[in-house]
C-alpha cells in the first residue's frame, strides 16, 4: 500500500517533498527598479548567510533585434531573510529586459527575466 492506513495523503506527500528538496530551496528575486542611477535588486534568502552572485544582463529590443546594453554584478554575502543589492546603472528612456542570475559557490540558483520601463 502506498500510504499508511488512517494518514492523509498530505501528510505523506508533504514528507516526501521534505526528504527529496531537503537542500535545494533557494533564494527568490524580488522587484528590480532603477534609483538614481543604479539598479534596485530584492532579494529573500530562505536559508543562512551565503556568499552570492548576483549578476544583471540589461538587453534593449528594438527593430526585432536583441542588443546587449550592459552588464554588472557583485559578490556579497545574503542573509537570511530580505535583502537589497544595489548595482551600478545607467538607464536610456525605454524598456529594457534585464536578466538576473543569482549564483552561489559557482552555480546557479535562481535566474529570472524582467522588463524594466525607465
Amino acid at each position: 500500500m502506498l500510504f499508511p492506513p488512517g494518514k492523509k495523503i498530505t501528510d505523506s506527500l508533504l514528507i516526501f517533498c521534505f526528504f527529496f528538496t531537503g537542500d535545494c530551496i533557494s533564494a527568490t528575486i524580488g522587484d528590480m527598479r532603477y534609483e538614481e542611477n543604479q539598479i534596485s535588486v530584492a532579494i529573500e534568502n530562505p536559508s543562512p548567510a551565503s556568499e552570492t552572485t548576483l549578476q544583471v544582463t540589461i538587453l534593449r529590443i528594438f527593430d526585432l533585434r536583441q542588443q546587449e546594453i550592459a552588464t554588472a554584478g557583485n559578490t556579497t554575502t545574503i542573509n537570511k531573510g530580505k535583502t537589497t543589492i544595489i548595482l551600478p546603472g545607467h538607464p536610456e528612456r525605454g524598456t529594457d529586459k534585464h536578466t538576473v542570475n543569482l549564483l552561489q559557490n559557482g552555480e546557479q540558483k535562481t535566474a529570472v527575466i524582467r522588463d524594466i520601463v525607465v
